[in-house]
């Protein structure tokens, strides 16, 4: 499955954070129907490790409770597996 995201990058800090919302689309335009911020900083672990962090800040307690209906969580996790086989094959 493949889900379009037209939001906009707020802050990028090369090797440390990405912050992006899906409240405005390109050009600055306010989506219709906003639905979150995100915050995902990356810091050193040791050991050829990288902890991340990923904060989604919503616009209401509704829309957070879709989101976690929608799979949040698991949908994270995934993403969190599929970018460290990603990571692990760079490194042969």
């Amino acid at each position: 499955m493949t889900l379009q995201n037209n939001g906009v990058f707020l802050e990028v800090i090369l090797n440390g954070k990405l912050v992006f919302t899906i409240t405005c689309t390109a050009g600055w335009k306010p989506d219709p129907k906003p639905f979150i911020a995100a915050i995902v900083t990356f810091e050193i672990a040791g050991q050829s490790r990288t902890r991340h962090t990923a904060i989604a800040r919503h616009r209401s307690k509704d829309a957070a409770n879709t989101h976690k209906q929608m799979g949040f969580h698991d949908g994270w996790a995934a993403v969190a597996t599929q970018l460290e086989a990603y990571a692990q094959g760079l490194q042969t």
